[in-house]
């Protein structure tokens, strides 16, 4: 049975705020709604789904608030952290979580969104009825969740929800990020710490609180919170940490190198990140690292290469890369790609004068359509699968004053 075909009582409620929401409770028109018979075919449909895998990850659906565009990425990375999918013999646990957001397409819990005129889908919504009816299923079924806390705008019980048997701390509207100090002390066991945007729209501004005094607005006095994450040390059973699109955050605590567990990374669009801790080879189970739309970080860590989990998406993620038109210095370091790049070519670099590439397995700089770099200074250094004699590279760069 799928719920794709399902007709919803009342019409359509796409669009409908908390207001109306609200009016509706007062009426009872939910109570109508939860005893109606497409809330009993939901729960057929509900039911009859393939394995506890698609159960397990259709209810992490709930939390989001009504019509929000979710993030496949960041849904996916929950369930891995959470270990409702994992790895088999032939595929990766990204793959399989792939293959579980394809299925509730399928089943029709979720909608898919194509952004940007792209083929792929990226994104996601559900519709206001699936979530309200997940919300019900959740309270029939609790024994497939796990102990969650959840992260709300203006709510008092996000910091109180937390407990040492918490798995997930997500953030689901809390925009600004301050936490009191003996915040992570609580969690013994935490397995996800989703605190970054999962949301599709760069509009959902997050950022950490700067000062370490601020108001309590309750109270009309200040009380000290720790910002700076360093209790992050201690979390031993943490897999999966979010801070995408977090501002004000200009560096990891070095604590991050104590997270044994860790197996992603999410620092994807954290515009103020400078630096990461120093040699990340302890961070041995490591497998996605996401820096992209990191344009202030300086350098990658030393002790990358030594981690072996980490997996080849990594190359996809380089592929897709833009660099700004007007870029007039460009310092490529350790590239693991063997190709040269579609962004790394004089038709995207007009103004490129310095081009600088040290380590990696770049094997060729070879172009299309006879183009020509106007590079003046070229450096190519430890580059032991790059073959290619100078009076190509002239060729190439032909304004060149210095070549390395």
């Amino acid at each position: 049975m799928s719920f794709s075909g399902m007709q919803f009582p009342f019409g359509e409620v796409v669009g409908e705020d908390q207001a109306s929401s609200e009016e509706w409770l007062r009426l009872g028109v939910e109570e109508k709604i939860y005893a109606s018979k497409a809330m009993s075919n939901f729960r057929k449909s509900f039911d009859c789904l393939e394995s506890c895998q698609l159960k397990a990850c259709s209810l992490c659906l709930s939390i989001f608030p009504e019509n929000s565009i979710i993030k496949k990425r960041p849904l996916i990375y929950w369930w891995m952290g959470e270990g409702m999918v994992t790895k088999t013999n032939n595929r990766t646990s990204e793959e399989v979580g792939e293959s579980v957001f394809k299925d509730l397409i399928n089943e029709g819990f979720i909608i898919p969104i194509c952004e940007n005129s792209s083929p792929n889908i990226n994104s996601c919504m559900v519709h206001p009825w699936v979530r309200r009816m997940l919300i019900v299923v959740a309270t029939w079924k609790p024994s497939i969740g796990h102990h969650r806390a959840l992260l709300l705008a203006g709510s008092s019980d996000s910091y109180s929800a937390m407990t040492e048997d918490t798995l997930t701390v997500f953030n689901v509207t809390e925009q600004y990020l301050g936490f009191k100090s003996d915040w992570l002390s609580k969690l013994k066991t935490v397995e996800v710490l989703q605190l970054g945007r999962w949301q599709s729209s760069v509009k959902h501004h997050m950022e950490v609180e700067n000062e370490n005094l601020v108001v309590d607005l309750k109270k009309k006095k200040k009380v000290e919170y720790d910002v700076s994450l360093n209790g992050l040390g201690t979390q031993t059973s943490l897999r999966y940490l979010s801070l995408r699109g977090v501002s004000r955050l200009t560096a990891l605590p070095r604590s991050v190198l104590n997270l044994i567990s860790l197996e992603i990374l999410d620092l994807r669009a954290c515009h103020s990140l400078e630096k990461l801790p120093s040699d990340v080879s302890a961070l041995r189970n490591l497998t996605h690292l996401d820096v992209s739309e990191c344009y202030l970080l300086e350098s990658m860590p030393k002790g990358i290469e030594e981690l072996s989990a980490l997996q080849l998406s990594t190359e996809a993620v380089l592929r897709s890369f833009s660099v700004p038109p007007n870029l007039k210095k460009l310092d490529l370091r350790c590239l693991p790609i063997t190709t040269r790049p579609n962004w790394l070519e004089p038709v995207g670099l007009i103004s490129l004068e310095k081009l600088y590439i040290r380590g990696g397995e770049l094997s060729s700089l070879e172009l299309q359509d006879e183009q020509k770099w106007k590079v003046k200074i070229l450096l190519l250094k430890y580059l032991k699968n790059l073959k290619v004699d100078k009076p190509k590279l002239h060729e190439m760069f032909p304004e060149l004053e210095y070549l390395e």
